[in-house]
């Protein structure tokens, strides 16, 4: 079976807001007949920064996606937690328009799941 692993890092900062860490990493599997099995980690951590306008920020939020996929289908099992009094927060681009700034495995268009202490699975 052949494998492949995957890392990656951000960082952002929101002057006088917040300081934020984004780390992801996966690992996939091929199977026999070209399926895949995939495992994927993701993580943020976020803390309050310079003069604090949104007030008091510490949160770390995670989540962690198993799927499959099989010639043009994908099959995915996700959970995701957000550790914190306060919501994971993330820029969008601007008003009117949609684009996801977010790398979380159940955040979508119409939700996020990203509340203070949310809990989430999705199976996609």
């Amino acid at each position: 079976l052949d494998a492949s692993t995957r890392f990656s890092a951000y960082g952002s900062e929101f002057r006088d807001i917040w300081k934020q860490l984004y780390l992801a990493a996966g690992h996939g599997w091929k199977m026999p007949g070209d399926d895949t099995l995939n495992l994927d980690l993701s993580a943020y951590r976020s803390l309050d920064s310079g003069a604090k306008r949104a007030g008091d920020i510490d949160v770390t939020a995670w989540g962690l996606t198993l799927s499959y996929v099989a010639d043009a289908h994908t099959f995915k099992v996700a959970r995701q937690q957000v550790h914190g009094d306060q919501p994971l927060d993330y820029l969008g681009m601007g008003p009117g328009t949609y684009h996801d700034s977010i790398y979380l495995p159940n955040s979508s268009q119409l939700a996020d799941f990203n509340g203070p202490h949310e809990k989430s699975w999705g199976f996609f």
